[in-house]
This record gives structure tokens, C-alpha cells and sequence, in this order.
């Protein structure tokens, strides 16, 4: 333990009683809490159901903080009240957790569905723009088309060839 002869009972002259309070779901601060105890078995320790670290983050984040630290230093000698007031203060600051893990999935959700919304939009854009280039291109055509059948029909072999035509469409009438 990197602070330890800063904690050893014999290097300190104060009586100040020693207060571990850990996540007991991180598994480095248990074993930094066990290794303490052994070191110093009148440790009180204070096990916090987190895996935050430092533990007091786990309140910090619920908006907590200053009320544990009340009931740590205004309520420490009040045993019955201290632990009291710790189990309602995990309490309240899980249910603040689960409830932001529930607003979290909430908004991701809706982001998704606003992302979906939103490349449905862009298809639908490009699809009408792919319909638009389709129906410009066909008129292009169109116009070409014509242009060269004017050119055609205003040249003088479709003059001469026209009674030709003409007499063929009769022959093919008759049979």
C-alpha cells in the first residue's frame, strides 16, 4: 500500500479514528480495504455497493456527496444514525443511478430513432432526385429525338423516299 506509513498507528500521534470507505464492487478497492484492515483491524470501514472509484464519486454523481459527508462527520459518534443514514444514502444515490441508466437508454433509443428518420429522409431525397434526373434525361431525349427528325424529315432524302413510303403502306394494307 503506497500510503502506508503515512496510516501506520505508530508513525501518527493522533487519535483520529481511520475510516476506509471503498466500492465493495471494485475489486481493487476491496483488495486495498482488506490489505488495510490487516494492517490496521481498528479501522472503521465503510463499504459502498460500487465499483466507482473512488467510492465518494459514486455519490458525487448522484448529487449526494454532501449529505455523506454530513452523515460522516456530523453523525459518526451516533452509530445507529450513521449506518442508518449510509443505507438510505446508497439507496437514494442507486435508484439516482439506475434511474440515469434508464434516461441514457431512453435517449440513445430516441437518437436512433432520429438518426433512422433521419437516413429515411435522406433516401427518400435521393430517390425523388434520382426520379427528377430520370424524367430531365427522358425529355432530353425527347428533345433530341425530335430535333433530329426534323432534320430528317426536312432533308431531301425523306422527299424523295416519302411517296416510296407511301406506296408501301398501300401494298401493305391490301395484303
Amino acid at each position: 500500500m503506497q500510503a502506508f506509513d503515512n496510516l501506520c498507528a505508530c508513525y501518527s500521534a493522533s487519535s483520529t479514528q481511520l475510516v476506509s470507505i471503498y466500492g465493495s464492487d471494485n475489486e481493487l478497492d476491496s483488495r486495498a480495504n482488506a490489505q488495510l484492515r490487516k494492517t490496521l483491524p481498528g479501522c472503521v470501514e465503510v463499504p459502498i455497493s460500487t465499483e466507482d472509484h473512488p467510492a465518494a464519486l459514486y455519490f458525487y454523481r448522484a448529487h449526494l456527496l454532501s449529505l455523506f459527508l454530513a452523515c460522516l462527520f456530523d453523525y459518526w459518534d451516533e452509530v445507529e444514525v450513521r449506518t442508518y443514514l449510509l443505507v438510505r444514502l446508497e439507496h437514494i444515490a442507486r435508484h439516482a443511478h439506475l434511474e440515469k441508466l434508464v434516461s441514457e437508454k431512453y435517449l440513445k433509443k430516441e437518437g436512433e430513432a432520429r438518426r433512422s428518420a433521419e437516413n429515411r429522409r435522406k433516401w427518400a431525397e435521393q430517390r425523388l432526385e434520382q426520379e427528377q434526373d430520370l424524367r430531365l434525361s427522358a425529355e432530353r431525349q425527347s428533345r433530341q429525338l425530335a430535333r433530329h427528325m426534323n432534320a430528317v424529315h426536312e432533308s431531301h432524302s425523306w422527299r424523295l423516299t416519302s411517296p416510296l413510303r407511301a406506296i408501301k403502306r398501300m401494298l401493305s394494307r391490301k395484303h
